[in-house]
């Protein structure tokens, strides 16, 4: 390479229409954003943040309370466990007692140990 400067020529020697001015066009408009109003910028910055912060807030409310609700519903409880105690409690005292299976049949029923030691003595004989 050549340590000299290279130039480049000029693109535009002649202008053509699109370049010019002409008299049929409206008058230049002033420049756009020219004065900035730091005021208003710094109003609708604070607005931004206290939207995003409220809009935070409220879906960690949401969150929070449809996690609560997910948790209730899977949380155990022990009402089933009572009432399986109580049907557990009346089946065994039934079969720990005397009564009548069927007035109809004439049939009754004995404590199961009792039931259980004439079955093997039965088949032991």
């Amino acid at each position: 390479m050549s340590e000299e400067p290279q130039y480049i020529d000029e693109i535009h020697d002649d202008p053509d229409a699109w370049h010019e001015h002409g008299a049929g066009e409206t008058a230049p408009q002033h420049e756009h954003a020219a004065t900035v109003n730091p005021y208003f910028i710094s109003g609708v910055l604070v607005f931004i943040i206290l939207f995003v912060a409220v809009l935070v807030v409220l879906v960690q409310m949401f969150f929070a309370s449809t996690e609560s609700r997910i948790r209730a519903a899977k949380t155990e409880t022990v009402d089933p466990y009572l009432a399986y105690e109580s049907d557990t409690a009346a089946q065994r005292s039934i079969l720990a007692s005397y009564g009548i299976a069927d007035a109809d049949a004439g049939t009754a029923h004995i404590p199961i140990e009792q039931a259980m030691q004439k079955i093997v003595e039965r088949y032991n004989q």
